[in-house]
């Protein structure tokens, strides 16, 4: 989702060539699969393959719908995506639904992360908000829904649990050695999440990604990710 900011960046020469290595609804942690997925397993392999190949990066940043991951999915009852992650290494099959899949999971990727720190600048980016309410299909059926007198939302609420996932998420990137970009500082200031940027205008495209729109005006959390030789 953060593509065009890069994008733009690039074109102004104020970011240099990007290479990206994404899989849908894959996280990018070593041992994790999926059974809709089963290229999950590889996905890990294909980023180690990519810097291997380019050695040109000096730059490794990740990110991921770590409130799918590691809050949505680890619910006993599956949402309507029904996918089921679990975590398989040395013996240990662990499901992140009523199992310690999760918290092994989180685990590997601080390993992982502390690996590639010691050859790249590494960034953790941490998530940002999940509401229905961001999504602008939720805002057009608030609006025609004639039958109840309810208004359009300006603003969602940070939840609970998304907000002490990213202080899980800060905290393993601190130790593995990686920096943290937190979307959070600008779209929920004080843990309150505007929905639109400005009259009739949404940041989001569903209840989770940010338009591409946003993101390229407003998403300048992204243009600290620089190699250490330019800080």
């Amino acid at each position: 989702q953060f593509a065009p900011r890069v994008v733009a960046l690039y074109r102004q020469k104020l970011m240099g060539e990007a290479a990206f290595v994404t899989f849908n609804g894959c996280p990018p942690v070593p041992n994790v699969f999926e059974g809709k997925h089963p290229l999950c397993d590889s996905f890990v392999a294909k980023i180690n393959s990519t810097l291997k190949v380019l050695p040109s990066i000096k730059v490794v940043a990740i990110g991921g719908c770590w409130n799918c991951y590691f809050g949505l999915e680890t619910r006993s009852v599956p949402d309507f995506n029904n996918f089921n992650y679990v975590y398989r290494a040395d013996g240990v099959e662990a499901y992140f639904r009523r199992g310690e899949g999760a918290a092994l999971a989180l685990k590997s990727l601080e390993t992982y992360v502390g690996e590639l720190s010691k050859n790249y600048t590494v960034y953790l980016i941490l998530d940002n908000q999940m509401a229905d309410e961001n999504d602008p299909r939720q805002v057009l059926r608030n609006r025609f829904n004639l039958s109840r007198n309810e208004t359009t939302r300006s603003v969602s609420h940070l939840a609970p649990e998304q907000k002490a996932l990213n202080t899980t998420m800060r905290g393993l990137a601190e130790r593995a050695g990686a920096r943290v970009i937190d979307p959070l500082a600008v779209l929920c200031p004080n843990d309150v999440c505007p929905i639109f940027s400005a009259p009739g205008v949404p940041i989001f495209k569903d209840n989770h990604h940010l338009r591409s729109g946003f993101v390229v005006e407003h998403a300048t959390f992204i243009d600290q990710i620089q190699p250490r030789e330019s800080q």
